[in-house]
C-alpha cells in the first residue's frame, strides 16, 4: 500500500507545476522515500523550464535558441522522470539528477 501511494504521488509530481504542489503535499502527509526522490527530479525540472523559458524570452537569437533547446531537453526530462516513477524506478535523470537530490534536499 505504501508503496502504490508512493508511486502514485511520484507520478503527479510530472504532473505540471500544480501537480508537482499537490505531490508535496500529499507526500508530507504520508512521507515517501519513493516520491521524495521523484519530488526532488520533477522539482529541478520546474526550476529547468522556468530558466529555459527566460533565456528564450531574451530575444537574442542565439541566446534565445539555447533557451530553445533548454525547453526541449526539459520537456525529455519530464517524460524521462514520468516513466521511471510508472516502472518504480528510483532512476536519476541524466546528467542533472544526481545533483536534483543533493540541491533539493530541503524537499522530503
Amino acid at each position: 500500500m505504501e508503496n502504490n501511494k508512493g508511486k502514485n504521488i511520484a507520478i503527479i509530481s510530472y504532473l505540471t507545476f500544480i501537480g508537482f504542489i499537490i505531490a508535496w503535499v500529499m507526500n508530507n502527509t504520508t512521507k515517501s522515500k519513493f516520491a521524495t526522490f521523484h519530488l526532488r527530479q520533477s522539482f529541478g525540472i520546474v526550476i529547468m523550464i522556468v530558466f529555459a523559458n527566460l533565456i528564450k524570452n531574451i530575444g537574442v537569437f542565439g541566446i534565445g535558441l539555447v533557451g530553445s533547446v533548454l525547453v526541449i531537453v526539459s520537456f525529455v526530462y519530464l517524460l524521462l522522470g514520468l516513466i521511471s516513477a510508472i516502472q518504480n524506478e528510483e532512476k536519476p535523470l541524466p546528467v542533472l539528477g544526481s545533483y536534483f537530490q543533493e540541491w533539493f534536499t530541503f524537499i522530503r
